[in-house]
């Protein structure tokens, strides 16, 4: 089943190659399986001892080639990944906390990231991630962007690719053009430091307040 949902999906931000994780179980008992069977081939326990022998010093060799390599790429990432959440992320989620009543609905375009969970608002998922209606029930663009405004957003956090201006995918730019949001105003931009820009020198993470609501920002530790 899994096999079939992937057949038909893209796996963004597949660190460690964690959706394959379920797999590991199944291609151990299968090359288990498989050395099994070489082994009852041969009758001298000499020559099996040399097989299993030889069979660990490939899996060792594939081991110590592959995972430095990966090791030290996931471990940047994973750095990129902490220092997006504490300078974006999370001093985003804070402020729109303060500024925000606990009734006000908040939108995330398209990346959610920690966002929900430190603005402790109600939160429509434009990456149709963590919301029924976007990822099953809105048969199309429009439908999900009169979803989003019929939930009349208090705030938008909206992802872009430059810093200087709003770049915007399709989605984003059918939802920014439409009529309904010409009331809110863009009130913050946040950025990482150049010295992380190896993976997210073109993520930034603009905010726009619904007009008359003030922009409360929080300062961090």
């Amino acid at each position: 089943m899994t096999l079939g949902v992937y057949s038909f999906s893209t796996l963004a931000m597949d660190y460690a190659n964690r959706f394959f994780a379920p797999y590991l179980p199944l291609a151990l008992i299968l090359a288990a399986g498989g050395a099994g069977g070489v082994l009852n081939r041969f009758d001298s326990m000499r020559e099996k001892f040399w097989i299993v022998g030889a069979l660990l010093v490939i899996v060792a060799a594939q081991i110590g080639l592959v995972f430095p390599q990966e090791y030290f790429r996931e471990k940047r990432i994973a750095k990129h990944y902490q220092t997006a959440l504490d300078v974006m992320h999370i001093p985003a989620g804070k402020a729109l906390k303060e500024s925000l009543s606990k009734d006000d609905w908040l939108v995330t375009v398209i990346d959610a990231g920690a966002i929900p969970y430190y603005s402790e608002r109600m939160t429509v998922d434009a990456g149709q991630l963590n919301d029924e209606y976007l990822t099953h029930g809105a048969a199309n663009k429009n439908e999900q962007i009169d979803y989003i405004f019929a939930k009349i957003p208090a705030a938008f956090a909206i992802i872009s690719h430059q810093y200087g201006w709003m770049e915007q995918d399709e989605f984003t730019e059918q939802l920014m053009t439409d009529a309904r949001f010409d009331t809110y105003r863009l009130v913050q931009r946040y950025r990482t430091p150049n010295a992380y820009e190896e993976y997210y020198g073109d993520y930034f993470l603009f905010i726009h307040l619904r007009g008359g609501i003030e922009w409360k920002k929080v300062k961090m530790d």
